[in-house]
């Protein structure tokens, strides 16, 4: 049975979210929001509830939990702020959140997301901002964070950037938690007959389709946790698996697959001198509580 703030929520949500399962927290639920992602079928892959006691939980359509955490204070959640990214605001709590994109159209599209719902009123969001960059290079401004997400990103890269991209953001970043996502190559054969037909012949022993013109590599189950499993070990971080569409115990498993990194210690590493002030990522909107949004 759910408390009354999140039925009327999620009734609100009906309307282009099609509710199929109900949570039971022991506290007060104080804020829900659905991340804007969508499996093949067009429905929304995962929904947000935060509590009274500063803590998040990222539930899945079926009502599974699938990532919680808590934030370092004991203040209830009162907003969360969706752009490339999830910023959750506690009511005693200074908040800092940034996105990084290649993207102009995506930075532009966050900045005008972003402006919408910063300026409706008060929040403890200090500030936000958005680069233009690559996530292949290390930005000391983004330095030990405490979330990192990226999602369905990864397979728009070459193998060997993905490679790179591991090793950077856990040996350089060296986020407390990363959450990193792809699509599970196995359920391709799946998804690709819903999907309808348009080519004229298709050899049987043609290899699957990915499910993007635009991405490099897609990886199956094996191929993902390996690479996982060998980044956490040597960079001294613990990983879990875990996925959306479909279920993980039967095959081919989920649709897009999901791989959670924990830092251990940061004492076992090692900081370079070389790490320093890089700074390559160039500001492209930003927005304080004092000032309002502003552009370079």
């Amino acid at each position: 049975m759910m408390n009354k703030f999140m039925e009327r929520k999620v009734k609100n949500l009906t309307g282009t979210l099609k509710f199929t399962s109900a949570v039971k927290l022991n506290s007060d639920a104080t804020c829900i929001n659905v991340l804007p992602f969508r499996d093949f079928e067009g429905s929304s892959k995962y929904f947000v509830i935060c509590d009274s006691r500063g803590r998040v939980y990222v539930f899945l359509r079926n009502g599974d939990v699938l990532i919680e955490f808590f934030t370092t204070v004991d203040f209830p959640v009162t907003a969360m702020v969706l752009s490339g990214k999830l910023t959750v605001l506690t009511e005693n709590r200074t908040v800092y959140g940034s996105s990084v994109d290649i993207s102009q159209k995506g930075l532009a599209r966050a900045a005008k997301m972003l402006r919408l719902k910063l300026n409706k009123g008060p929040c403890n969001l200090k500030s936000t901002t958005l680069y233009d960059g690559s996530i292949l290079e290390f930005d000391s401004r983004l330095q030990d964070i405490d979330v990192g997400t990226c999602l369905e990103v990864i397979e728009h890269m070459e193998e060997d950037q993905a490679c790179q991209f591991g090793k950077t953001v856990l040996t350089l970043f060296r986020p407390k938690l990363l959450i990193i996502s792809t699509p599970n190559y196995e359920c391709n054969k799946i998804l690709h007959k819903r999907a309808p037909d348009n080519s004229e012949k298709k050899s049987i022993s043609q290899p699957l389709q990915f499910r993007n013109h635009d991405h490099k590599f897609e990886w199956t189950r094996k191929q993902f946790n390996q690479w996982a499993t060998k980044l956490a070990k040597g960079y001294h971080y613990s990983v879990e698996f875990s996925g959306v569409g479909g279920s993980g115990i039967i095959d081919p498993g989920f649709a897009s697959q999901i791989a959670i990194f924990r830092r251990k210690s940061l004492s076992a590493v090692k900081r370079k001198d070389s790490e320093g002030s890089m700074q390559p990522y160039k500001v492209t909107w930003e927005w304080t509580r004092r000032n309002g949004d502003k552009k370079d």
